[in-house]
C-alpha cells in the first residue's frame, strides 16, 4: 500500500495448511478495500477457489492500483497528473511479480470504471504482453465477453480454464 493509503499495488496471502506448494498471481480491475488486515468479498472468492484449487498462497495485483468502491471511483485516478507514472511502477511490479508465481489467474471482469473500452483495452494489452512474455500458464473463468469473469461474480461450482486470447485481448 502506499504511503498516502490511495494505491494498492500488491498483496500476498499464504494460506495456513497448504495442500500444494503453487502460488497464483491474480490480476483484477481495481482494490477495493482489503490490506494486509482486513479482507473483502472479492478476496474471500479468490481465497475460498485458490484453497481449493490446492495453491499455498495467492498475489493479488489489479490493472489500475487506486483504491476505489465501487469501481467507477478509478477516473479520479485516471486524471491525475501522476497517473502515467503510477502505472509504470504497477507494471514493473506486476514484471517481478510474474518470476514468484506458478499460475497466473486473470480476473478483472468488464469495463465498469466508465473510462471507455480503449483505455480498458490499452491497460490490459500492457498486462498481457508481460505475461505472455513469462510463459507462466494462465488461467480465467471464462464469460460470454472475451473480458475474464471477475471473483465476484464466480459462484460456487466454477472452473478455471486456460485462457485464450484473441488479437485485441478483450472485446
Amino acid at each position: 500500500m502506499s504511503s498516502d493509503k490511495k494505491y494498492r499495488f500488491t498483496i500476498s496471502i499464504p494460506f495456513k495448511n497448504p495442500s500444494g506448494n503453487n502460488t497464483a498471481l491474480v490480476i483484477m480491475k481495481n482494490p477495493s478495500k482489503a490490506n494486509k488486515s482486513v479482507s473483502d468479498r472479492t478476496i474471500n472468492s479468490l481465497i475460498n477457489k485458490c484453497y481449493s484449487e490446492n495453491y499455498s498462497s495467492i498475489i493479488v495485483m489489479n490493472i489500475f492500483p487506486y483504491y476505489s468502491t465501487p469501481a467507477s471511483g478509478v477516473k479520479k485516478f485516471i486524471k491525475n497528473p501522476a497517473y502515467n507514472k503510477i502505472m509504470q511502477r504497477n507494471l514493473v511490479k506486476l514484471s517481478k511479480k510474474l518470476n514468484c508465481c506458478t499460475d497466473i489467474i486473470i480476473a478483472w471482469g468488464t469495463e465498469t470504471i466508465g473510462c471507455g473500452k480503449k483505455l480498458y483495452n490499452d491497460e490490459i494489452s500492457k498486462i498481457i504482453n508481460l505475461i505472455q512474455e513469462s510463459g507462466k500458464k494462465i488461467l480465467a473463468v471464462k464469460q460470454k465477453s472475451s473480458y475474464p469473469r471477475h471473483p465476484l461474480k464466480w459462484g460456487c461450482n466454477v472452473n478455471l480454464d486456460i485462457y485464450p486470447f484473441n488479437e485485441n485481448h478483450s472485446n
